[in-house]
């Protein structure tokens, strides 16, 4: 099962968006970018160099840049939590699989059939 999540997380676009699910901060970030794209139109009569359409680009690619930067920190960072669950599931299952071996050798050792020898005079009651 672990190894399942984490090999179906290294598609392409999974892992982001198993990331993006889980990601508020991303939510915020988007609705504040979103917030700073309405206020655009707002600004009709501003042309591109006024000073508070300057400011609101900025914002913009601020936003737009920690937006890119979370999305990457938390996608790196469910991948490597996949990994590791899926390496300690691993460990686990070599584990008790070794002990599964190692109980099967002995119950088999334990049950094979004993060769009883006996003395050429016999081992019998006189």
């Amino acid at each position: 099962m672990a190894e399942a999540e984490y090999n179906a997380a290294k598609a392409p676009g999974a892992a982001g968006a198993l990331a993006e699910a889980n990601g508020k901060d991303i939510a915020d970030t988007e609705s504040k970018l979103a917030d700073l794209n309405r206020s655009g139109p707002v600004a009709v009569d501003a042309t591109d160099e006024a000073p508070e359409m300057k400011e609101i680009d900025q914002q913009i690619a601020e936003l737009q840049k920690h937006l890119t930067e979370m999305r990457s920190r938390n996608t790196n960072t469910l991948l490597t939590n996949l990994e590791t669950r899926y390496r300690q599931t691993l460990a686990r299952e070599e584990a008790l699989r070794k002990s599964f071996n190692q109980q099967k050798s002995e119950t088999v050792t334990q049950n094979k059939p004993r060769s009883i020898s006996h003395s050429a005079t016999g081992d019998r009651d006189e």
